[in-house]
Order: structure tokens, then sequence, then C-alpha cells
């Protein structure tokens, strides 16, 4: 298979997927559940997301030749890897509606009381219309067009905040055990995981000396920074951020210099757009790409159509529904049944790449068995 994304764009693109879902209404969320310990349970996901992510890039390079679904189709057959592919079109497919969703309420909030629902949503669905025709390397370039822009602007918004912060507001921690923590780490699978995108990007990426290490990384340096926002955001709001605030959007409006909040909001609203944007778009290209390899379509059109179809329906049908939407997404059956699928592909990517390597010995061996007899 002819190698498309570079090793930089494949950690970008999994930077921006892992920033996105988690500056958003999801600190407040996690608040909500266990007080002032939230950016406690928020560093024991990251960790567990991080380590996911090793187990992954591993996997990945020593079957870099091959993508996910040839993976699982060669060790447990063709049945089973549509049906993992599916799981992994409707995983892909949600997300991407509750970002736009996200996008949806920050523009509300912090520029329009009023959107026209028809405007948002047809505009959107262009956009994602023709972002879907190309391909991660195409994305993968945009990003590294915008990333740094993106990272220095986003850290101002995270440094002016500071000067408020006050460590008091981290403490007490514990007060309750670590139940709330356990519940908040319990409740929120659906907005970490977010190695999975890793797995569209099976068989595409051009691997390295020291890909992996890169790859690693960044990742690293991304969960960091995920972390750092977390403490900014408990020791500026403390216990005033129960509500389903927007974190990204409420942290310039914190800052009490008069002087530096209109420009700060303004950077804040165009970065966070680009990211939301940016992660909507890597969503639909690997929620088609799982059609297209489920259904082997001819056009590749097809696909496009279904797909764009798909989230523009979906959204129409949830407008204004985000609160709802995240009280599905939170209830213990959900979250249950993710938190389940992030550790089944797991497993079945070991267990496939287990018999794999198996059944490459065994070639092996019956090969080189067969030149000792003819010689």
């Amino acid at each position: 298979m002819e190698k498309t994304v570079s090793t930089n764009q494949a950690g970008l693109i999994l930077c921006i997927f892992t920033i996105a879902i988690k500056l958003s209404a999801l600190p407040a969320l996690m608040f909500s559940y266990s007080g002032n310990d939230c950016y406690i349970a928020c560093f024991i996901s990251l960790v567990v997301d991080f380590i996911g992510t090793i187990i992954l890039l591993h996997y990945i390079h020593k079957h870099k030749e091959k993508t996910f679904f040839e993976l699982i189709r060669d060790s447990l057959g063709k049945t089973v890897a549509i049906i993992i592919q599916s799981i992994l079109l409707i995983y892909f497919f949600v997300k991407c509606v509750l970002i736009l969703q996200e996008l949806h309420d920050y523009f509300i909030a912090t520029l329009f009381e009023e959107l026209n629902p028809i405007f948002f949503i047809i505009v959107l669905g262009l956009l994602i219309l023709y972002c879907i025709t190309k391909d991660f390397r195409t994305i993968g370039r945009v990003i590294q067009l915008v990333f740094w822009p993106t990272l220095v602007g986003i850290t101002f918004t995270l440094i002016f905040p500071i000067h408020d912060l006050q460590i008091e507001k981290l403490f007490p921690i514990f007060e309750q055990g670590f139940y709330p923590i356990y519940k908040t780490i319990a409740r929120t699978t659906f907005a970490f995981g977010d190695y999975i995108i890793l797995l569209p990007l099976m068989g595409k990426i051009k691997f390295e000396e020291k890909s992996k290490k890169k790859l690693a990384f960044i990742m690293c340096g991304t969960l960091s920074f995920v972390f750092n926002f977390y403490i900014v955001f408990v020791g500026s709001f403390g216990k005033f951020s129960t509500s389903q605030t927007l974190a990204l959007g409420e942290l310039p409006l914190h800052n009490t210099t008069p002087a530096t909040i209109g420009k700060l909001e303004w950077l804040t609203i165009v970065i966070w757009t680009a990211i939301l944007l940016l992660n909507a778009i890597i969503l639909a290209i690997a929620t088609k790409d799982s059609f297209d390899t489920i259904f082997h379509t001819s056009d590749k059109n097809i696909g496009t159509i279904v797909i764009t179809l798909g989230i523009v329906t979906t959204l129409s049908l949830t407008y204004l529904q985000l609160e709802k939407v995240i009280r599905f997404l939170v209830s213990p059956t959900f979250a249950t049944i993710i938190g389940s699928m992030h550790i089944a592909i797991i497993l079945i990517l070991i267990i496939s790449s287990i018999i794999c390597s198996k059944k490459t010995n065994c070639r092996s061996s019956v090969t080189k068995n067969r030149r000792v007899k003819k010689c």
C-alpha cells in the first residue's frame, strides 16, 4: 500500500484530535462529578490514554504494511473485520456530530445569541462534503500549516488566566475518597481513547527510524498540555465551575486586565473554531474511510454523499440538544460500552498481531524446509 501520511502529519492529526474534545464542556463536566479532584481524574485518564497510544504504536509499526482492516481480516476473518470496522464507523460518526454540536454551542455562546440553524447546518454540510473527498495526507498538510500559529495562540489563552490562578483552589483533595474520581473516569470514557484515530492511519504512515518515539513524544506533549489546562481551569474557577460551561471560552473572561480581554476572546474564537473544524473533518474522513472499507464501493462519491447526508441529518435532528447528547454519552450504560470498546480494540489488535506473526513464521518455516529438501 502506498504510504500517504508522514510521521509529522500523523502526530499533528493525533494532537488536534486529542485536544479538541477535551477543552470545551468536558472540564466542567468532570468537575460536576468529582469537584476539585477532577484534575486528578483527568490525569489518570490521560495516563491510560498514553499507555493505549504506546500499545497501538507498537503494533501499528510492527504491521506497518497492513491496514487495520487487513490485519483483522487476515487473522480473524472477514466477518469479524467488517463488524469491528462498523463499530469504528459508528464511533467516529458520533464523535463528529458531537464536535459539530460543540462548535455550534461555542458560536452562540461567544458570537451569536441566535444562530440560524439552516445557515449553520448547510454551511457545515457543504464544508464536510468537500473535505471528505480528500484524504488524511491533505488534512495533515493543512494542519501542518496552521498548527504552530494555533499552538502559540492557544498557549496565550492559557497563560493570561494564570495570573488569577490560586493554588489553594486545587485543595482539598480526596474529600470523599476515591469514588468520585472513579465515577468521573467511568462516566467520561467517550471523551478519551483518542489513540483510536491511529487505526484509520494504520498502513498509511511513512515510518522512519525514530517515528515511534516521535509520535509518542507528540502525544506525551499533547496530554501534558491538556492536563495543564485542567490545572488552570480548576485553579481559576474552583467550585464555581460546576455548570456545563465552555471552558476555553470562559478562561479569557476570567482575566482581570480589561485591555486584553477583547483581543484574547477573538484569539480564542479563531483558534477554537479552527481546532473544532479540523477535528470534525478528521472524524468525517475516518468515517468515510470506514464506509468505503466495509462496502468496497467502486464509486468513492457514494461514501462521500452517504456520510455527509448522515452527519447533516443527525445534526439537524439533534439541533440545540448538546446537553441531552452529553447526558446520554456519560450515562453508565453508554460509558461502559465505550470503555469496553477501547479495551476490546487493543486486545483484538494484540491477538490479531500474534496470529499473523504465527502464520508468517509458519510460512517461513515451510518455505525453508522445502528449500532444504531441494538441496
